[in-house]
């Protein structure tokens, strides 16, 4: 394992990941300017061809633009593969804070309400004949002529298997 020496000033993980971005981002400055003196070159040469141009001329001049330009498009591919990589771990160890949540706006003032008016007095019971108690019998069949109700009795029928 590799040691490093004591320094004064080591950059924590998020100026590390500060200093990712800020390469990545001159890279694709230096890349620009690549394309761009392709172009004044592609330019150039269009300029000063004739009719005359042979064409294994023409095609050199072809393979060579197009293996630059293959050149830049790989390099961009990696600096995008580095870019996702740098925001995945940069995501990984600061997550994005929760925002915090808006505050509850006070709840408007009730207008007053109009008193409630009292109820009325509750009717007064209708005048009916209370359930009779006892079952009552005609006071010619019997002597008594109102006995209290017996109660039924439930048999219980047990059955043997």
């Amino acid at each position: 394992m590799p040691e490093f020496p004591p320094q004064q000033y080591r950059p924590d993980l998020y100026n590390t990941i500060i200093d990712l971005l800020d390469s990545i981002a001159l890279e694709e400055m230096a890349l620009s300017h690549l394309l761009n003196a392709e172009a004044e070159k592609i330019q150039h040469f269009i300029g000063y061809i004739s009719s005359c141009t042979p064409p294994d001329v023409l095609i050199d001049f072809n393979v060579v633009v197009n293996e630059t330009l293959e050149t830049i498009i790989m390099k961009e591919w990696l600096l995008l593969r580095k870019l996702e990589k740098v925001t995945r771990f940069f995501h990984q160890q600061f997550p994005p804070p929760i925002p915090p949540r808006p505050p509850v706006p006070p709840c408007p003032p009730t207008p007053p309400r109009p008193p409630v008016p009292p109820c009325p007095p509750p009717p007064p019971c209708p005048a009916r004949p209370c359930p009779p108690i006892y079952q009552c019998r005609p006071r010619s069949t019997c002597k008594i002529s109102c006995k209290p109700r017996r109660p039924v009795k439930k048999h219980r029928f047990h059955y043997e298997e």
